[in-house]
Parts: C-alpha cells; structure tokens; sequence
C-alpha cells in the first residue's frame, strides 16, 4: 500500500472518531501529506524517517509553511502511523525518530486601554459590535462570544454563563458552521458576574430582535436563541466576524490586531491594573497559570472584583 493511499484510508476512519473542528484540520493536512507521499510512490513498508522529514522541508521551503504549523502536520502523520503499527501494516513508526527545532512563541498584539476605547468608537452601530464589546470585557474565544444563547444571560442574578460554541471548519472543501453545546475545557464553562456596561448591550440586542421578530414574522430565522444574529435572525458566522473586524480596523486606520487579540488585551489590562495571574486565569477560563501567562504577556478573589475592574475600564458610553 502507498502511503498516500494509507494515510486517505486513516483520514475516513477519524471523521466518525473525532469532533469536527478536529477532523477538519486533519482533512487538510492528511490530504496535502498524501498528495506528497503518492507522487515519490512509496509505500507504507518503505517510509523512512528521512522521507518524512525532506516532507517537512517541502513544506517550509516550497510552501512557506511555518514550523509550527508542520508540527500539526507531524501529529497527524504520527498518529496515522502509531495506528498502522496496531493494526500491522509495520513494524515501527519512522515518524517517531524526527527532531524537531524549537520554535519561537508566538507574541501578540493587543490593544491598550486607549486603543480600546477608539475601538468601541469605531464599531458603533455596527452589527459586530456588541460581539466586539463583549469579547473584549470578558477575554472570550470568539466561538463562546457567538455561541452566547439568552438562556446564558441571567438578568435577575446578575450572570453570564459560558457553554456554548459556535465556530466555523472546513469539511470537503466547504466551509460549515459547527454548534455544540461543550466548551474547550472543564475551566472554559463558568458563570461569571455579568457587567452593567454588558447589560445594557445585551438589552439593546434583545430589543432589537424583537422588533426583528414581528418585523419579519414567521420567516425569523433565530429558533435557537442565539444572541448575535442579523436582521433576519441568521447566526453570525464566525469567518464574518473575522473579515469585518479587520475591515473596519483597516479602514479607521487603527492598529491592525486579529480578533482573538482581544482576549489577550482583557488579560493585557487586567494585569496592568493589578490582578493577579491566578484571577486572570479564573476571567478566561485557563485550565492551567501557564497558559494565562502567555496571555497576560507576562486562592482566588471574588470574580465580581475583575468585573469591576474591566468595567472601570472600559466603560461603554451610553
């Protein structure tokens, strides 16, 4: 068997195995890994740890592919590889000798108070601003911000509750959109003070989808409750997300940060105005001190503190 013809016969055995973000980005790399290996015409007892290695060179140096990304591509090869073993097709994985260089950490921009205060000027009105607002108040993934159902907000209490994902993943060359009802980790679902500046956002959304509702009538599309939608109730895509916002900073001549750097400038500011990496990691929902670090670019308090910690910050103006 050709190592390509294995590797495509690996990858449909993980579409029933895996999530679907997840074999999403191993439908890509597999693909790409198989194209490769079939064209040189070796087969699976032949594979040898140069031939792996001179694949991710080609990667490198053809497709200007960075390392960090061809270390996804070697996780998914191992595997393959670790699976080939179990069920004999070889006798050792050649995938398991490759030494790999040490990468750089990634180091990202954020925005500081100021530059998020011009932020929220620039955004209002926009149908992602309260997205925008939200994000940045609570250092949220994007897919737990458009995952927010009106079930997660508790007016009466007070509280935010963060369950939900919505996201987007390339499967057979088109792009869906994935929603389930499992965030990242045990520490990513939790119920946090909800901010009045939010508050008040959040109400305006709702209002505006009730207006929707009797506007458009039985051809409202929302029956899920989700919160960010457009006019006619369709979710907003997370891709959508990410082209506007860059649009919109692009276009305001506004330093030009992706999305996700808004969690790093909540942990950014959170740190600056004297929390704890130990609360800040309770805000974002770490599941490790190591990660927050990253993040924050360098016994827990009542989470209420953060809350107003962020909101004297960031306060939105009516």
């Amino acid at each position: 068997m050709l190592v390509g013809d294995y590797l495509l016969e690996w990858l449909k055995k993980q579409k029933s195995q895996v999530e679907l973000t997840t074999f999403s980005g191993y439908e890509h790399n597999v693909n790409k890994a198989a194209e490769y290996f079939n064209d040189l015409e070796i087969t699976l007892k032949e594979l040898k740890t140069k031939h792996i290695q001179q694949f991710y060179e080609h990667l490198q140096l053809t497709e200007h592919i960075k390392y960090n990304t061809v270390k996804r591509y070697h996780a998914n090869i191992h595997k393959a590889l670790e699976d080939a073993i179990r069920m004999e097709l070889i006798d050792h994985n050649p995938a398991s000798h490759i030494k790999h260089k040490k990468t750089e950490q990634y180091i990202a921009k954020y925005y500081n108070e100021t530059e998020l205060k011009q932020l929220f000027d620039i955004v209002k009105g926009d149908i992602i601003e309260p997205i925008v607002l939200v994000t940045a108040y609570y250092g949220l993934r994007k897919e737990k911000v458009l995952g927010l159902k009106t079930d997660a907000i508790d007016f009466e209490n007070k509280t935010i509750t963060i369950k939900h994902t919505v996201t987007n993943a390339s499967v057979g060359g088109k792009r869906v959109v994935v929603k389930k009802d499992r965030t990242k980790s045990k520490s990513s679902y939790r119920t946090l003070p909800l901010i009045p500046e939010i508050e008040m956002v959040l109400k305006g959304v709702l209002q505006q989808q009730e207006y929707n509702k009797s506007f458009f009538g039985n051809c409202y599309k929302n029956k899920d409750n989700y919160l960010f939608t457009d006019e006619e109730g369709n979710i907003i895509k997370p891709d959508r997300v990410t082209r506007r916002f860059k649009k919109l900073l692009e276009d305001n001549n506004l330093k030009v940060i992706r999305f996700h750097d808004l969690r790093h400038s909540c942990a950014t500011l959170l740190l600056q105005k004297g929390i704890t990496l130990g609360e800040i990691q309770i805000w974002l929902g770490h599941s490790t001190i190591k990660t927050t670090e990253i993040y924050a670019n360098n016994e827990v308090l009542d989470k209420t503190l953060l809350a107003d910690t962020v909101s004297t910050a960031l306060k939105v103006s009516a």
